[in-house]
């Protein structure tokens, strides 16, 4: 039997055709929002850069093409429904220089028809884009360090100037409950308050009126919907055709506007805010969250008045295809980097505030739904604690069983310290900290409350290789960090750490300022109104949530990413160059200059990788890791976030970069030959080299990183 053909079997014929059809679709570019986006910055010059937001919004939503199938949940993000959109207001290179797509592959196809639309949009937003204004900035401050160059040696992502900020849950409970038209309420009550003689509530005014444009836009964009359903149904000779496409018009014309009162109306609802939010600033990371906990009332509403178990797995099922069909447009460089990975995440499991077991029949559900639909999104993560019920693991371990890595597992005692630790100085409540969710891959936020803002990856073999060759690339010939001294005069082991320090010093420092300079940059031209109206406290304080409006306005900082392939190298060089004196630091540069390929380099190969390595519970090299794991973060840590904050902490995850970093690394001394990918994970060990066992590596791995420094840990171990 084929893989997928019992699950398939569960499935209604609907689902299977809505299935089939979707994963032989290529991705397209709509240039609709192009179109929009245009228009409206024309039209809005020199008005505040919120009210500009919110106008490309309000006019792409009632603008846009619209279409309805098979799926009784109605909305995408373009008229194509594998579709992406560009965002040429952050980086216009991006959309001139092409994309790639994770689902074919290969380029995005593009209309030829829109080729000068997209011409047109380049060579506006050309020295308008935040990429353009927030790097020549920085440039203007700093014309010593060479940015251009640094981004060539190291393929550094400074990832807010070349794509909108994401990651984030928004409180989808409160339009579930309330209606956008509640929502507005709220921020019309708070307009009331202002006086706009004083320049802050003149701010507010700005941020409070372009809320209302916004939630307007979306009840306006459900309503065209509902128009579309409406006409089809009049057309529509099939009475249960016509029927579904009525029900869908009497929804959209409910919802989101006014609370729901039915499981597939909570499920709409949702849904159009997931695509809109998800439309204003497409990253990865923006998440359902605790899902389970905001539907469950309308699960058991309509459970109550007839609805099936079947019925209700089957709106799952087509949740989690529109899931799939949302697709991102990207630069190549974060292709690479991230596969594409959306990183819609949606938790399951987890505690109440009151500390006990969260679990209902909606988390059974998803499971249940997610192991037929066999779907890459959205992702799935187990909140565990040890209170859940032995029947609900069952069914996660089920799930597991199917091989399609999921759900994640993350631990909910080890994220609620987290955030107490980052948020308890600003008032974080313990019930809030048990009422955590996870976004994108495996960052725990307290629930649409913070900003979520994240800096870039950076390389840290490839700092060690820039050490080793007295501040140059060898790659490259470019000289990028400050001159030390050549690999062969160093006498001691401490004598390269200290040189190795220096050069973290200075590249940690220029890498967060860049991506600071370029989250003011953010704050200043590209707020985000509609998904800060349903982050807490954005509309109370008349501030978008990265201009700190979000209740806990701190994001993550910096990741270190090859850290292990830094500490096995260290430590290569520590016991076989300095202590056990088997080779010099020339031998050792000749064979990584040689990549390994003749006899006598490959004996120093040979006697590299017999050298301690991490994750076989040995202190030689664990220490080393933990050393610079605890020194990369005190370093982080001298920079406040792009508010002021101090209680930024640096995150630890490599996703797919350790693929993309270890291109540029030549052979290290660890024993790995040159461009091959990093280690992966953050405390996984290298393949091969961990060789006492699965528990001496879980007790390597504790040692090395203290949780409670970094933001988000992952691991594949």
């Amino acid at each position: 039997m084929k893989i997928g053909t019992e699950a398939d079997a569960l499935l209604s014929d609907r689902v299977k055709r809505l299935k089939d059809s979707l994963l032989t679709q290529q991705v397209r570019l709509s240039c609709e929002r192009v179109r929009a986006l245009l228009d409206a910055w024309k039209e809005s010059e020199g008005y505040p850069a919120v009210i500009r937001s919110a106008r490309v919004l309000d006019k792409y939503l009632r603008g846009m093409t619209l279409y309805i199938d098979e799926n009784s949940i109605v909305g995408s993000l373009t008229k194509y429904r594998n579709g992406v959109n560009p965002y040429p207001e952050w980086a216009a290179a991006v959309l001139k220089e092409g994309v790639q797509h994770s689902a074919a592959g290969a380029g995005v196809k593009i209309d030829p028809a829109d080729i000068p639309l997209i011409d047109e949009c380049v060579d506006y937003f050309s020295t308008r884009c935040l990429n353009y204004q927030a790097l020549q900035a920085y440039r203007r401050r700093h014309p010593e360090i060479p940015t251009d160059d640094l981004r060539t040696a190291l393929l550094w992502i400074e990832h807010p100037a070349w794509e909108p900020i994401g990651g984030t849950t928004v409180d989808f409970g409160k339009v579930l409950n309330i209606g956008l038209e509640g929502v507005i309420e709220e921020a019309k009550a708070e307009l009331a308050k202002l006086f706009p003689g004083y320049l802050s509530d003149f701010r507010r005014k700005h941020f409070l009126d372009a809320v209302i444009i916004v939630c307007e836009a979306v009840i306006a964009w459900a309503e065209r919907y509902a128009d579309l359903a409406a006409d089809m149904a009049a057309k529509e000779k099939d009475l249960q055709r016509k029927r579904e496409l009525e029900e869908t018009a009497r929804i959209c014309r409910r919802v989101p506007a006014k609370p729901a009162t039915s499981f597939r109306e909570a499920l709409q609802s949702f849904w159009v805010i997931h695509l809109a939010t998800t439309m204003e600033a497409h990253q990865i990371g923006f998440s359902p969250g605790r899902f389970c906990q905001y539907m469950y009332p309308f699960y058991k509403m309509s459970k109550d008045q007839g609805m099936s178990r079947e019925e209700a797995l089957e709106l799952l099922e087509l949740l989690f295809i529109k899931f799939t069909e949302t697709q991102r447009y990207c630069h190549a460089i974060h292709f690479q980097g991230t596969q594409l990975h959306q990183g819609q995440n949606l938790n399951i499991g987890g505690l109440t505030a009151e500390g006990e077991d969260a679990t209902n029949e909606v988390d059974f559900l998803v499971v249940e739904a997610y192991k037929r639909a066999r779907l890459i999104q959205p992702s799935l993560t187990l909140l565990w604690h040890n209170k859940l019920s032995p029947e609900f693991m069952n069914a996660v371990l089920d799930l597991c069983k199917t091989g399609l890595g999921q759900p994640a597992f993350v631990n909910c005692d080890v994220s609620i310290l987290r955030l107490l630790n980052k948020h308890g100085k600003n008032g974080m409540t313990l019930q809030e900290a048990r009422a955590f969710n996870v976004i994108a891959c495996v960052d725990a936020v307290a629930a649409h409350a913070a900003d979520n803002v994240w800096e870039t990856p950076i390389n840290m073999p490839k700092i060690l290789e820039v050490t080793l060759n007295n501040g140059k690339d060898p790659r490259t010939g470019l000289q990028l960090g400050p001159k030390s001294r050549e690999a062969k005069d160093f006498r001691t082991y401490e004598e390269l750490n200290q040189a190795l320090r220096k050069q973290l010093e200075f590249y940690l420092p220029a890498f967060r300022e860049v991506n600071l300079t370029c989250m003011n940059y953010a704050t200043e031209m590209h707020p985000m109104p509609l998904t800060s109206a349903l982050i807490d406290d954005c509309i109370k304080r008349g501030k978008a949530l990265i201009d700190g409006g979000a209740r806990y306005p701190t994001g993550d900082g910096a990741c270190p990413v090859g850290m292990i392939d830094l500490a096995n190298s260290l430590a290569a060089i520590k016991k076989i160059v300095f202590e056990d004196k088997k080779l010099t630091m020339q031998q050792v540069m000749d064979a990584l200059r040689a990549n390994f390929k003749d006899d006598g380099h490959l004996e120093v190969q040979h006697l590299l990788l017999q050298a301690p390595k991490y994750g076989n519970d040995d202190d030689y090299a664990d220490s080393i890791a933990k050393e610079w794991y605890d020194f990369f973060c005190e370093v982080h840590n001298r920079t406040k976030t792009h508010l002021g904050e101090d209680s930024i902490m640096p995150y630890a995850l490599s996703v797919s970069v350790h693929l993309l970093f270890g291109a540029v690394v030549g052979a290290l001394p660890s024993g790995r030959k040159a461009f091959v990918a990093l280690t992966d994970g953050v405390i996984s060990a290298t393949p091969g080299t961990d060789r006492s066992g699965p528990t001496a590596l879980l007790n390597s791995a504790v040692k090395v990183l203290d949780p409670q420094k970094y933001a988000t840990t992952s691991s594949l171990i």
